[in-house]
């Protein structure tokens, strides 16, 4: 997807898949500020905190290890939330790995590490119209995992 782009589905929610923390050598974060609500049944984000969009997680006070995978909205959509993110300077975000963006370069000095999977996720997007939708989605954001210092 590119970033002039518009998302594909219904929605700007592209779930985490359940492999991805799998991988991980954490078993719990302590904040997910974007989680779409304990009653989704296709969000598998362990953390012990949670933020919705009816909480608006951008403008509550962030804690101990986070979890962040921001809406993958409009334009620069993913910014304010990776603004917030390097401020708070605790945590692993999953975002799209589009280098020539500006904003893109503007993020990865401030990160520790930055993982760049052989496969792109096959996200977990329920608003989604069709598998293809989903499939699509997963290979056009191209997620990558970021890490603050």
């Amino acid at each position: 997807m590119g970033e002039h782009e518009p998302c594909i589905g219904k929605s700007d929610d592209w779930l985490t898949p359940k492999p991805i923390f799998d991988a991980l050598p954490i078993d719990e974060f302590d904040l997910d500020p974007a989680h779409p609500g304990r009653d989704n049944p296709h969000c598998v984000v362990p953390a012990r905190k949670i933020f919705t969009r009816a909480d608006d997680g951008l403008r509550q006070p962030w804690h101990g290890l986070a979890w962040l995978n921001p809406p993958f909205g409009g334009r620069r959509g993913q910014v304010p939330w990776l603004r917030k993110f390097f401020a708070h300077g605790n945590g692993i975000a999953l975002v799209a790995a589009r280098t020539s963006a500006d904003w893109f370069h503007d993020v990865v000095p401030n990160v520790r590490a930055c993982f760049f999977p052989t496969a792109r996720p096959n996200f977990t997007a329920p608003m989604a119209r069709s598998q293809g939708d989903r499939q699509h989605g997963a290979r056009a954001a191209g997620a990558r995992v970021l890490r603050a210092p």
